[in-house]
Parts: structure tokens; sequence; C-alpha cells
């Protein structure tokens, strides 16, 4: 499990570096709530900072899936998509 994190306006936000495999690869995955931050409330991003977080993050879990193993958050990512 390899946790590090991305910064956004300044404040830093907990990642997680998933192997997904295949065609995949090594992609990270990060909190909702970032996800949230991230965009208005039309979808559009709120910066350009915001656009290239956005873009070195694959996915975007619920905080408490962070507890999980990395198969298990592989799996249930995986599932989701």
């Amino acid at each position: 499990m390899r946790n590090d994190s991305i910064e956004f306006r300044g404040r830093c936000y907990r990642l997680r570096t998933i192997d997904f495999g295949g065609e995949l690869g090594v992609l990270n995955v990060a909190s909702e709530l970032l996800d949230e931050l991230l965009f208005d409330s039309t979808g559009q991003y709120r910066s350009k900072e915001a656009e290239s977080v956005d873009e070195q993050i694959f996915y975007f879990i619920p905080n408490a899936s962070f507890r999980l193993s990395d198969d298990k958050l592989r799996n249930k990512i995986l599932a989701e998509i």
C-alpha cells in the first residue's frame, strides 16, 4: 500500500497509488472530497490548477475506502468502472 499526497490550493490531499495491472498500469486514486473541490456546480473546473490536479487522478473514492488493502480497493474500483 503506497500512500502519497497531492497539493491543491496550498493544502495536501491523500492519494493512493494502485497497480491496476494490464493496460491501466499504476494510477492515482484520491478522495471524493478533493473531487468536489475541483469542480463548480456546473461541472466545470474551478481553475487551471484544478484541471491539472484532476488529470493526475484516475478515480475518486470515499474516505473510508483508504483503509482497504490494495487488492480490495483495486477490485472495488474495477467493479465500479
